[in-house]
């Protein structure tokens, strides 16, 4: 068999942590971010100057300047920071800083005792660090002479400690893990963040000498030894500033755009649902060729024996060429020459998260869930409130840490006789949709039509087999081999509404009632954070009386 492509893939980077008591954090935003951070009493961040968006009352603030011999000297002559602002909590109680990114890019949160504690990453790529972490500009001496190719040759910033770190890095970032031995070409600007574990070797490539001294990619290439792990970014800011400049000469001058200038192209989403006929796509199509737009995906679904017409589209399109509204009259106009039944476009750098409260019983297993992610960026969503009939002390961590955010949280008991109905769709009026996280009530018909949106739930059990209460239970009494978990709208009959997502598992006469409600809690968190995702990236659409299609 022949061997794979790659000895270990290249991944896209995802934060991982195993300490308990890592600063709390979010990461906000999609194209310029703003990384949110929680401060206990004494706390403090240090970050790159200019970088402080906002803060709380108990924060103060102070500006310290530490260049480092003749390697400050070096950042100064490049303009480089030699300086960083020191924000630390002064305050009893918590409180909180927000610290954005000065430049389109994507900001990595980095626990460095999961990479032995220390990490070296471009020069400036530092954003700020929480508490045990020391920056130190170090200069590459193998890479000396190289300064026609920026300091991104031979200048670095190498982060230790055992603290949060949080870098820069532009475009799409992914990790490439090097085994032993294993070498990997790279443009050295491309590096965002290595190991020191890492050999490298810096060299000039041969090039024209107007392209070294005037600029242009690739002049300057690294090859890296194994082990050892590296973060690989797709558009460093010395690229996308070049090309920005040069655009922004070529329409001065009134001259074309050269082919290598790329415009700051964003990404949108498109539903459509109609009754079938000749030329949708085509019309579809064209209406974003027309504007300079670039089809990324397009799925279509049309049942068999069914004239009804479903499609989903990705797209890429300059915003300077294709306002938001105008972009949304150009598909209404689709949606009424065709009738359309839906017709959702959404640009998530642009158009504001959806809104969702969460209403949950006693167990937390899928609440918890859906705050880490929440928290860690990877759902698109703005989470108002949280909704509860049963009580929860103070000092737990759903409460500490729904207080540190800032997001509420409202006991409201019910009673087989009085579900509170009216104080519920009070707290829940402006949200987007709803999302029942192991509540344990039934919703009335009237709540469904007094909401008027819709509401997805997760079931602990696989429909529809096993409805109602304690569904665990029902499958191990009935010596089923797959237990379930699924996530569906809700109606008026008990968990009968259209399915979104369902997951299974393998279980067996080794497993027990505790181990069936284990592996089904797993399910269910799994099960209803995807459907949740699913839905606001447009993936949902309703089909039929009972049914949906999910592309």
């Amino acid at each position: 068999m022949a061997a794979p492509f790659f000895s270990t893939p290249f991944q896209p980077y995802v934060y991982q942590s195993q300490q308990d008591t890592i600063t709390p954090f979010q990461i906000l935003g999609g194209e310029a971010q703003v990384v949110q951070i929680m401060l206990k009493s004494e706390e403090r961040v240090i970050a790159k100057p200019g970088s402080m968006c906002y803060m709380s009352g108990s924060v103060e603030m102070e500006n310290t300047y530490t260049p480092e011999q003749e390697v400050g000297v070096l950042q100064w002559i490049l303009g480089k920071s030699v300086s960083s602002v020191v924000l630390r909590n002064t305050g009893q109680n918590d409180g909180f800083v927000g610290i954005a990114a000065p430049y389109l890019a994507r900001i990595l949160p980095i626990d460095l005792a999961m990479f032995g504690g220390e990490i070296l990453c471009q020069p400036d790529a530092f954003l700020c660090s929480v508490n045990d972490v020391k920056v130190v500009n170090s200069v590459d001496q193998r890479a000396r002479n190289i300064v026609v190719a920026g300091s991104e040759g031979f200048l670095r910033q190498r982060l230790s400690g055992q603290g949060l770190a949080f870098i820069l890095a532009g475009g799409s970032v992914v990790q490439k893990v090097l085994e032993v031995g294993e070498v990997l070409n790279i443009d050295v600007s491309c590096i965002a963040a290595l190991t020191p574990s890492i050999d490298v070797q810096i060299k000039y490539n041969n090039a024209p000498l107007r392209r070294a001294v005037f600029g242009g990619d690739n002049v300057v290439m690294a090859t890296l030894t194994g082990p050892g792990i590296v973060f690989i970014q797709s558009l460093p800011f010395h690229r996308l500033s070049q090309r920005i400049a040069r655009s922004s000469a070529s329409r001065f001058h009134g001259e074309s755009l050269d082919s290598s200038v790329s415009p700051v192209l964003i990404s949108g989403v498109h539903v459509f649902h109609c009754q079938d006929a000749v030329g949708i796509v085509a019309k579809l199509s064209d209406c974003i060729a027309a504007k300079g737009g670039n089809i990324l995906g397009y799925d279509v679904f049309v049942p068999e024996n069914n004239n009804v017409f479903y499609s989903r589209s990705e797209f890429i399109f300059d915003p300077v060429k294709w306002p938001r509204q105008q972009m949304s009259e150009d598909f209404q106009a689709i949606a009424q020459r065709y009738g359309a039944m839906n017709s959702v476009v959404r640009v998530p750098s642009i158009d504001p998260k959806y809104k969702i409260a969460l209403l949950l019983s006693k167990q937390d297993h899928c609440l918890v869930e859906m705050l880490h992610r929440w928290q860690d960026g990877k759902l698109p969503v703005d989470i108002t409130c949280v909704i509860s009939n049963h009580g929860r002390a103070s000092n737990t961590h759903v409460m500490r840490f729904l207080e540190r955010h800032g997001i509420p949280y409202h006991y409201v008991a019910t009673t087989k006789d009085n579900k509170r109905e009216d104080e519920i769709l009070e707290l829940v009026k402006d949200t987007d949709f709803l999302v029942l996280a192991r509540y344990m009530q039934i919703l009335s018909g009237n709540f469904l039509k007094g909401y008027g949106k819709d509401v997805i739930n997760i079931h602990h059990g696989l429909l529809p087999s096993f409805k109602g209460g304690y569904p665990a239970k029902q499958a191990f009494d009935a010596g089923v081999k797959l237990i379930g978990a699924t996530s569906h709208f809700v109606t008026e009959e008990l968990d009968a509404g259209p399915i979104i997502e369902q997951m299974v598992e393998s279980v067996s006469h080794r497993d027990n009632l505790r181990s069936f409600v284990q592996k089904s809690e797993d399910l269910e968190k799994k099960c209803l954070t995807k459907a949740i995702k699913s839905y606001c990236e447009l993936r949902v659409l309703p089909y039929g009386t009972n049914k949906t299609v999910v592309f």
